[in-house]
């Protein structure tokens, strides 16, 4: 992934993207993160994606290793 992206971040993201929970159910999956906190890191995540061919292709290999298994 990019330098300097938290990969705690990207977990996020991909739950979020992946599993269709409330913010308020994965922030507690992630140890007590607000649902806005959530919201806050997807929209990092997917603005860097944007920015990023990099990031953003490792993000699509990550969610097909993810839906494939």
């Amino acid at each position: 992934m990019r330098k300097g992206t938290p990969d705690r971040d990207i977990a996020v993201y991909l739950a979020r993207d992946l599993t269709g929970e409330s913010t308020q159910s994965l922030g507690t999956c992630f140890g007590g993160i607000s649902g806005a906190g959530i919201t806050m890191r997807y929209k990092h995540i997917s603005r860097e994606a944007a920015q990023s061919r990099r990031l953003e292709a490792g993000l699509e290999k990550l969610r097909n290793l993810i839906v494939n298994i």
